[in-house]
C-alpha cells in the first residue's frame, strides 16, 4: 500500500515500495506515508449517510405537446390567456420544457388539457 498523491504522474516501469508517499511530476518517493487520521470520521459519516437513505420514486418527466410548445410561445393567444389566468401552469410548463420533473399533482391537469404527455 502506497500513497500517489493529487496530480502526480508515476513514469511507467516506476515502483513505489510499500508505505511510501510519491508526490510530483515525475512523481518521487518522498518518504513514508502517513496514517490517514481522519478514516474514522469518513467511515462515521459514511454510515450515518447510509443510515438517512430512503426509498423514492423515480422523477417523472414530461413532454410539451404542441399544445404545450404553443402556450410557451409569448405571442399566442393561448400563452396571453395563461398568463392572465394560471400563471403557475406557464411555469411548470417552463420547467418541463427544461426537463425538470413535475410532481403528478402538478402535472394532471396540465396532462388532461392536452399540455403534456407522459415520457
Amino acid at each position: 500500500n502506497a500513497v500517489v498523491g493529487a496530480g502526480a504522474v508515476v513514469p511507467p516501469g516506476m515502483e513505489i515500495p510499500e508505505g511510501a508517499l510519491a508526490l510530483g511530476v515525475p512523481a518521487r518517493v518522498k518518504g513514508p506515508a502517513e496514517p490517514p487520521g481522519n478514516a474514522p470520521r469518513y467511515r462515521a459519516l459514511a454510515e450515518r449517510y447510509r443510515k438517512g437513505l430512503l426509498a423514492m420514486d423515480l422523477p417523472r418527466r414530461y413532454r410539451l405537446t404542441l399544445r404545450g410548445q404553443d402556450a410557451l410561445n409569448p405571442f399566442s393567444e393561448l400563452h396571453l390567456h395563461l398568463k392572465r389566468t394560471r400563471k403557475e401552469a406557464l411555469e411548470a410548463l417552463r420547467r418541463a420544457s427544461q426537463g425538470f420533473p413535475l410532481a403528478l399533482e402538478e402535472a394532471l391537469p396540465l396532462v388532461e388539457e392536452g399540455f403534456l404527455a407522459p415520457e
